[in-house]
């Protein structure tokens, strides 16, 4: 009988201990070789530029960091920050710096503030091969970075924000993202925009690798959201530009000059159709353009007379098959139209595709150039 009831202790303790959620992890300063308990008692203790190694774990706590430490998950991927047990700022960066890297961090629960979050005016902050999850508003908050250092955001995952974008960058500068994946964060994938409490010129913010954006449910596909005026910081690929996109297969960005649109959405060729076609429909005035060729370009469900109103003298207007435009279209202007069937005559009718379909044209100015079009009237202004 003693026998059976030492079997069954056994299986319970067993099972209790399977069903732990905040097992005791070590924290090990690989300078020192000290070993802590929890991940803030090692951080505080540490010296400038001093190595924290987790355990393969689950830590349940919040962390600030007020020196230059690198926090080191393991490189397995099974080492997790749990942030969601009390309201709060998740992890918070407010030294130079700060590596964190090879850990989950979770938040959500009863939390309600950011599960990730910089203090403006640091610099050198490294975020690396880390995920981000269901933090009830933006899952990684970045306010104020700066130079002279490089702050690397490099393979992120940020997912689950509830009311707030995977990625926001809240007037920053000197920062490199690369390798970024984003889905079912309620406002998008990725903003910048300027800060409500620190002024610092945006610059220096450059995209490279690849970026999976999923973009919230109701524009069609991910993107960059840039809540600032092009004349505040320009938006290009190269050096030039404070906002410089270079990653794989983002070559469109879409706006609407007046105010319709703050700012604008940097898409990837094979979303920026679907985000197009959904904008367009409450935003009339949107435009879009090639970052490479600097070419506008007329996608479905937006309108040729938006991209005319917007474009410089002797500008290049493609236009696909699909435009909204339901009125003859007034040309004002040098400009160059070009249609699906640009550069095919019009009496080879075995040799076009689909029509460019508009209801015609009326040039008032300049000499423009008009190729690829059927034009199908609506009105005498044919």
């Amino acid at each position: 009988m003693s026998r059976l009831l030492i079997f069954l202790s056994l299986i319970v303790g067993a099972v209790i201990c399977r069903g732990q959620t905040t097992p005791v992890a070590a924290v090990t300063n690989l300078n020192t070789g000290a070993v802590y308990l929890t991940i803030q008692e090692a951080v505080n203790d540490a010296a400038s530029g001093e190595e924290l190694q987790l355990a393969a774990a689950r830590f349940v706590e919040h962390v600030a960091f007020n020196a230059p430490v690198a926090l080191l998950g393991s490189p397995n991927g099974l080492t997790i920050i749990d942030v969601s047990m009390e309201i709060g700022w998740g992890i918070t960066f407010s030294s130079d710096n700060v590596t964190l890297r090879d850990v989950t961090v979770i938040s959500g629960g009863i939390n309600t503030e950011y599960a990730v979050h910089s203090e403006p005016g640091i610099t050198g902050l490294t975020i690396e091969d880390v995920d981000v999850l269901n933090s009830t508003r933006s899952c990684i908050d970045l306010n104020g970075l700066t130079g002279p250092g490089l702050n690397v955001i490099r393979n992120v995952s940020v997912s689950g924000s509830a009311v707030g974008y995977g990625l926001a960058l809240s007037s920053c500068s000197n920062v490199l993202i690369e390798n970024l994946t984003s889905s079912g964060n309620g406002f998008g994938d990725i903003a910048i925009m300027e800060s409500n409490y620190y002024s610092q010129e945006i610059q220096g913010i450059s995209f490279q690798g690849e970026l999976d954006l999923e973009g919230p449910q109701n524009l069609g596909g991910g993107g960059v959201v840039i809540q600032i005026p092009s004349e505040v910081a320009a938006v290009g690929m190269g050096p030039g530009f404070a906002i410089s996109m270079n990653a794989s297969g983002f070559h469109h960005v879409l706006e609407a000059p007046g105010g319709d649109l703050l700012g604008c959405i940097l898409a990837h060729d094979d979303d920026v159709r679907a985000i197009a076609f959904a904008l367009g429909v409450a935003v009339n005035s949107l435009v879009s353009y090639d970052l490479i060729s600097q070419e506008m370009q007329v996608f479905p469900g937006m309108f040729v007379q938006s991209a005319i109103n917007a474009a410089s003298e002797n500008a290049v207007i493609k236009v696909e098959v699909g435009a909204s435009d339901s009125v003859a279209i007034d040309v004002d202007r040098s400009v160059t139209l070009l249609g699906a069937n640009a550069g095919i005559s019009g009496l080879a009718a075995s040799a076009r595709d689909v029509e460019s379909v508009l209801p015609g044209f009326a040039v008032t100015a300049g000499s423009p150039i008009i190729d690829g079009f059927r034009i199908q009237p609506s009105s005498g202004n044919a």
